[in-house]
This record gives structure tokens, sequence and C-alpha cells, in this order.
């Protein structure tokens, strides 16, 4: 009886002594191979990834944000920013510092994304809010033993751009990506940038966007509260490459507008002003069903390329319009009438409107008005509006057609030059 009770003495200090080594060593019982396995089995042996990595709960978690851009696509049909990048994030992990001489000079390892506590950064302009993701992708990070943890994964942002077409096809665009926290304050989280903020050694090209420039800047604002929530923007210019679309939509305008104008120079009884006005009109309607194809919709702003089809259209009608007013005109047998008269002898009262008038009438016609005339005065006046008649009218009305055209033109042209 008295050796029971001596071995059961025994059994219980064996386990006295057991239960007080486990409460000494949170992880009792572990065989290590190397010292990396000693040393994540140090760090994660009452790692709770889940909870902020910080000594006091009133403490910030410093995260400092760094962009390698690597490609840029936007789709101006769809108001979307797709950005390629790899972005880095740098933080300290209170609960993951070590000291080297402990663990064979280890002074960093790697580890999953998964394994450590991460800060939750989405982005706020995304274009679908219900895709809104603010937790990393996996990838691999970098633990050291002063608590710096380093991620760099390969990511791609999502942001609405409202595209600005009025200026198309030299049109800029400026587009916004802001980053936060989805659950932390400023007072748990503090968003802050690197520097340099911005990489742009392994950006690759977009054929269609020329990428102007690009900066990041961070703004804390303040919701009905004390707390703050920071946030960092990263802003991007982006200029359409015009050279193809330049060929395709701007020469034709020119050629158009050029077309439209020679229509005045020929004469109105001709039936190849007639056939070029026709033309002229058929092109511009053509041409502008192909730009209504090819752009987006741009709200309440039209493109400025397509009101100068328009309105180029609408100087064509006019110009098919005189054509055939003035060869109605010019085919009258009737006498014309007195305010024709009237305004056809002011304006051969003087010599601008004599060599006006001669260069347009035909051989025919300049020549009864010069020997009617016999001089500068009241005979020059008199042949003229014996002999010209409907002829010296439709001349006149030719000529002022062209100056309003040629100004409407220009006026356009001043308007679209950015």
């Amino acid at each position: 009886m008295g050796k029971i009770s001596v071995l059961l003495r025994i059994v219980i200090v064996t386990f006295l002594a057991g239960l007080t080594r486990a409460q000494d060593d949170p992880c009792p019982n572990s065989t290590y191979i190397s010292n990396l396995s000693r040393l994540k089995s140090y760090v994660y042996c009452s790692y709770d990834r889940w909870i902020r990595p910080v000594r006091q709960n009133n403490e910030a978690v410093p995260v400092k944000l760094w962009f390698v851009l690597k490609r840029i696509d936007f789709d101006d049909k769809k108001d979307i920013l797709k950005v390629f990048n790899i972005f880095v994030m740098v933080w300290t992990d209170e609960h993951m510092k070590w000291d080297p001489s402990k663990f064979g000079d280890i002074k960093d390892f790697r580890v999953s994304s998964y394994s450590v506590w991460t800060p939750d950064i989405g982005v706020y302009t995304s274009a679908d809010q219900t895709a809104f993701n603010p937790y990393l992708r996996p990838s691999v990070c970098r633990v050291s033993n002063t608590g710096e943890v380093l991620c760099a994964p390969p990511v791609t942002h999502t942001t609405t751009c409202a595209a600005d077409l009025r200026r198309w096809p030299y049109d800029t665009h400026k587009c916004g990506l802001v980053l936060g926290s989805w659950s932390h304050s400023g007072e748990e989280l503090n968003l802050s940038l690197r520097e340099p903020s911005i990489y742009l050694g392994q950006y690759n090209m977009n054929r269609e966007w020329h990428l102007v420039s690009m900066r990041a800047y961070k703004e804390v604002e303040t919701y009905g509260s004390n707390n703050t929530y920071p946030s960092v923007t990263y802003e991007f210019v982006l200029q359409r490459h015009s050279g193809s679309y330049a060929a395709i939509a701007v020469m034709p305008a020119v050629v158009l507008m050029l077309l439209t104008l020679l229509t005045y120079w020929m004469k109105a009884d001709h039936a190849d002003r007639l056939i070029l006005s026709l033309l002229s009109l058929f092109s511009h309607f053509v041409f502008l069903q192909y730009l209504g194809n090819m752009l987006p919709s741009n709200g309440d702003q039209v493109p400025l390329l397509m009101t100068f089809y328009r309105d180029s259209m609408l100087l064509a009608t006019t110009a098919l319009m005189a054509t055939l007013v003035m060869r109605g005109l010019g085919r009258n047998s009737l006498a014309a009438p007195v305010w024709v008269s009237d305004l056809s002898s002011r304006v051969l009262q003087n010599r601008f409107g004599q060599v006006l008038v001669f260069h347009s009438l035909d051989p025919k016609a300049a020549a009864a008005v010069s020997e009617a005339s016999g001089g500068e005065g009241a005979g020059l006046v008199e042949g003229a509006a014996a002999t010209s008649g409907w002829n010296t009218f439709t001349t006149l009305l030719n000529l002022l057609l062209f100056i309003l055209t040629l100004l409407t033109y220009f006026i356009l042209l001043v308007g679209f030059i950015p």
C-alpha cells in the first residue's frame, strides 16, 4: 500500500511538471528539422491572421503603397479603365518579430499571403461594386525579422472612367483609380505612399492610348464621426493615338469641304455642277452614318467632328438647292423684277462689282455689257441691266453663298482645332 501511494505521488508530480512546461512552451512536442522550421514554428505558434498586427489596440498599422505599372487598357465605349500592375504593399507586423541570433541568423523568409495578416485594400471606384474584393490574390510575401512584411502581387484594377469624346479623335481623358481600406478607419490602418510612388520602367505602351502623365496623391475624409478614412488616388491622363483616325475621318471632311466650295466656282447651268453637288451631299450622308456607327454615345456632348460633318452636310444641301434655283432662274424668259435690276445696277456701279460680273458671265454676255457701256457711268449700268437680267442676279447670289459658306467653314475649323 505504501509503494502504491509513493508511485501515485510520482505520477502526479510528473503530470504537473509537464503541464508547467506546456504553459511555458506554447508549441510543445515539436521536432525541428532546420532553423527555418523552428523559426516558423516560433512565429506561427500563436499567430492569428485575422488580428491586426499591433501591440496596442489604439495603434494604427502603417501601410505603404507602391505602384509598378505594366499596361493600361481603356474601353471608351463602356467607360472602363483596366490597369495591369504589380501592387506593392509594405507594412509592419508586430506579431512577426524575432531575434536572428536565436534562429541561425535568419533575417527573413517567404510565406503565402494567405498565412499572414494583409490590409483589406480595394478599389472604391470599381466598375462593379458587387465584385469588390479587398483581399490579396494568392502571392508570396517576404517577412523580415523587424516585422516588415512586403507583398507584391500582380493585380488588374478595374475602375470607371467617363470618356469625353467631344474632341475625338484628338481627345484626352483623365481617369482616377481610388484605393482604400474596406473596413478599417485611418486610426486603425494608415495608408501612405512609398517614394517614388509610381514606377514606369516596366510599362508596355498601348497602341491606341498614350500615357501623357500619371500621379498619385493621398486624401483623408471624415464621414459623420471623428474617424478619418484615408484613400490613395492614382490619376492617369490618356491621349488617343489619332493617326489612323485622322486618315479615315478627318481628311475626308477636308475633301468634302473643298468639294462643296468647288461647286460655287462652276456654272450653274452646267450639268457637272449638279452632279458634283449631289455627290457631295451623298458623301456627307455616308460619312455621317459611318461616324455614328463607329463612335460610342457621348451623352449631351456631340463630338466636334460629327458636328462638322453635320453642318457641312447642311452647307452641301444649300449648295445643291442654290444650284437648282439658279438653273431655274437662268432659264427664266421673263423680265427681271425692278428690285433685281436695281440690285444689279448698284453692284455694277463700282469697279469691284464689274470685275466679278465680267468674270462670272459667259463671254457673249460680257461682250454685250462692254459694248453697251461705252464708258463707266450710267451707260454701263443701263447696258448691264438690259443684257444681264437674271444672269447678273444669279452671279451675285452665287458669290454671296460662296462667301457665307467659306466663313461658316472657317468658324467650324476654328472650333474644331484643340
